[in-house]
């Protein structure tokens, strides 16, 4: 089983003042662990997760070789047809690809990437999101889903927060750096 360990802040700080927020309730750890359960939900079933301190643990059955072996080379036609600019038809291949191996990464990120670009924020920001539970570590991808929130989703403080975010994961990066100029530059409404 692959197994996912992520900082309990990361997962905060990916969470919508919602339903599915994250906030602790003090030795309430069950209700967190479906809590948190349900934003992995993109993932096959079933999902474990345990917390440990500031720790979450998340498990889940690994993809069948031919399902991974399927979803890469479909993957490949999808990037093809996205290069050509046929991203109705990329759309379609990369939901197949997450379909058959719905923890590949890349393919999450590159579907993120078209509908960002075809002006769908919300569908974008739903993978890049799913993305980052994936991997936080990657600050491009905060740096991507800020940009969406501030330009996309019109809320350019939740996009400042997951810049920051970035920039503490890599304060010496020029993407990043450039980014969050964008941010402290900008007029005030």
């Amino acid at each position: 089983m692959p197994i996912l360990r992520l900082k309990l802040s990361d997962l905060q700080t990916l969470s919508a003042p919602s339903a599915e927020s994250l906030a602790v309730n003090p030795g309430d750890t069950a209700d967190l662990e479906a809590r948190i359960r349900s934003q992995f939900r993109f993932l096959p079933d079933p999902i474990t997760v345990k917390i440990e301190g500031d720790e979450v643990i998340v498990e889940f059955p690994e993809e069948t070789p031919g399902s991974r072996a399927e979803a890469s080379r479909l993957a490949e036609k999808a990037g093809k047809r996205a290069r050509e600019g046929n991203y109705g038809k990329a759309i379609d291949i990369y939901q197949r690809v997450l379909e058959l191996q719905p923890s590949l990464h890349r393919a999450r990120r590159d579907l993120a990437m078209i509908y960002a670009e075809t002006g769908d924020a919300d569908n974008a920001t739903n993978h890049l999101i799913e993305v980052l539970r994936l991997d936080p570590s990657d600050s491009w991808n905060w740096v991507v889903l800020g940009n969406l929130y501030a330009g996309g989703k019109g809320d350019p403080e939740t996009g400042e927060k997951f810049i920051r975010k970035a920039l503490e994961l890599n304060p010496r990066d020029r993407r990043v750096l450039k980014s969050l100029a964008a941010f402290t530059q900008a007029p005030a409404p």
